[in-house]
């Protein structure tokens, strides 16, 4: 990294001031010109890391998703850089100076929607299981205010990384179970036990 001006001198070897005899070989450095930065492959390495050190130096970083095969690889990992613009190439140089910009890849993983904001139901849960490969955790909870089978709590918070082959928790509403009503039993009336005593003690006097 240089910032004596492009042509000049920056040094040589041996330094100014050592005694050389004839035919001894001199090496001269000369600038480039403005401070640059050596391209490496960043893929492997943390976004933010690279980011930062990339910008101090006056370089433009942006970051953009790129479609993955399987997201379990990358749980905890999102913040990988998996691909970049430029590349390095193989036996070539690539100088970075400011102003310039490097594109950095992360994985783009699909996230949980908000189940409960969007009034999912209980089928479309299911075919969110289908896709990727997920296991449900089904409970069901009475509501009388609700219809039947629309989700009231999800256990993946909404923007969660959505990973193959793990569980989800959720809650669906059902509707109160009808109790069938008891058959009423009719109460004695007033004086009909003491009119059956009377009638069995005349029939004893008998």
């Amino acid at each position: 990294k240089y910032k004596v001006e492009e042509g000049k001198v920056i040094r040589t070897e041996p330094k100014a001031g050592s005694t050389k005899t004839a035919g001894s070989t001199i090496t001269i450095v000369e600038s480039t010109g403005k401070e640059y930065l050596l391209l490496e492959d960043y893929t492997g390495k943390n976004y933010y890391e690279i980011k930062t050190m990339l910008e101090l130096k006056g370089i433009s970083v942006e970051m953009k998703q790129k479609t993955v095969e399987n997201t379990s690889e990358y749980k905890d990992k999102e913040d990988l850089i998996i691909d970049q613009e430029p590349k390095v190439k193989e036996g070539e140089e690539t100088k970075l100076y400011a102003k310039d910009k490097v594109i950095l890849y992360l994985p783009e993983v699909d996230v949980y929607p908000n189940m409960v904001e969007e009034n999912w139901t209980l089928s479309d849960v299911q075919d969110l299981a289908k896709e990727y490969n997920l296991t449900l955790d089904i409970k069901y909870e009475e509501r009388d205010n609700i219809e039947e089978n629309i989700v009231l709590w999800q256990g993946r918070e909404p923007g969660d990384p959505i990973y193959e082959g793990y569980t989800l928790k959720i809650t669906i509403s059902k509707k109160p179970e009808v109790k069938e009503p008891e058959e009423p039993t009719d109460p004695l009336l007033p004086g009909e036990e003491n009119s059956d005593n009377s009638e069995n003690t005349e029939a004893n006097n008998e």
